[in-house]
């Protein structure tokens, strides 16, 4: 019985990840679920007719199948998109290329603010992140949603400052990929709102921009996409912003951005805690 078909046999038929181990524990691969028992299944039967040769080297290579259960399949393929980029597992061709660091740094002046995407944050702003699925070249699912709620922000931000402009969005903001500067109005009432969105605390920031939109004479076809980008700035909220204030509350880290070097290794440290220990290749952190 080959190692997938035996553990298989074992993986419950719960949503999750599920990673798969070399000969000395090398981290191989992770994946995704919605039913762990079937999926892994599905690669058992594949392993012994596949003709793609990087599909077959990844299924001779493994010798443990562990797996990590989740309450549902959205959570799954997050946190697989966050060990991939973060742990660069050796046989994951997808995104494990994506930059880990990416920070959102956010300038203030007397009536607009600049908002910077960067790998290497200045000094010049208030930082958060990092938010490594905004990074150049991030095409998971979970990057396209953060990617595309992010910019719906900088939308609602510009429609909420200058409502008699809201219906001339400058292009740069006008669609799913971020741009890496951009200067938009926010009022002095809405800094620490915004603050508090971009550290993960709250989003008291998107009712008050809806707020100020509804009181403005916006055409009815520009606050019904408004209206959508509402929804995906709160995906960005939680996938993003959220997330990173979850992590640092369960270690236990001050207020602040955290590092992409951190986050992987706490990563890599709860991942440790659920599967057993593991071993990565440069450049991931080195096993504690």
């Amino acid at each position: 019985m080959s190692v997938l078909t035996e553990a298989a046999g074992r993986a419950p038929t719960a949503p999750g990840i599920y990673v798969f181990l070399g000969t000395d524990r090398e981290l191989l691969y992770v994946g995704k679920a919605a039913n762990l028992r079937r999926r892994i299944g599905d690669h058992a039967r594949d392993q012994p007719r596949t003709r793609h040769l990087r599909r077959h080297v990844l299924l001779d290579a493994v010798r443990t199948v562990v797996w990590e259960e989740h309450s549902d399949e959205e959570s799954a393929w997050a946190r697989e998109a966050d060990l991939i980029v973060m742990l660069k597992p050796a046989l994951n061709a997808s995104h494990a290329d994506q930059e880990r660091d990416q920070y959102v740094v956010v300038t203030t002046g007397s009536k607009h603010a600049s908002f910077d995407l960067t790998a290497t944050p200045h000094d010049c702003g208030r930082v958060y992140g990092t938010f490594p699925h905004l990074a150049k070249g991030g095409f998971s699912h979970l990057a396209k949603m953060t990617k595309g709620g992010y910019t719906a922000l900088l939308r609602l931000l510009w429609a909420g400052g200058s409502p008699d402009r809201a219906a001339f969005i400058p292009a740069r903001i006008g669609g799913a990929s971020p741009p890496t500067h951009v200067e938009a109005p926010v009022a002095p009432e809405l800094r620490v709102p915004l603050h508090d969105y971009l550290s993960g605390r709250s989003v008291r920031l998107l009712p008050a921009l809806r707020t100020a939109m509804t009181a403005a004479d916006i055409p009815a076809y520009t606050l019904a996409a408004l209206e959508r980008d509402v929804v995906a700035a709160l995906d960005f909220f939680e996938l993003a912003p959220r997330r990173v204030r979850r992590l640092r509350l369960r270690h236990e880290l001050a207020p602040g951005p955290v590092s992409g070097e951190v986050m992987a290794e706490l990563l890599a440290l709860e991942l440790r805690e659920t599967v057993g220990n593991f071993h990565l290749k440069a450049p991931g952190p080195v096993p504690g």
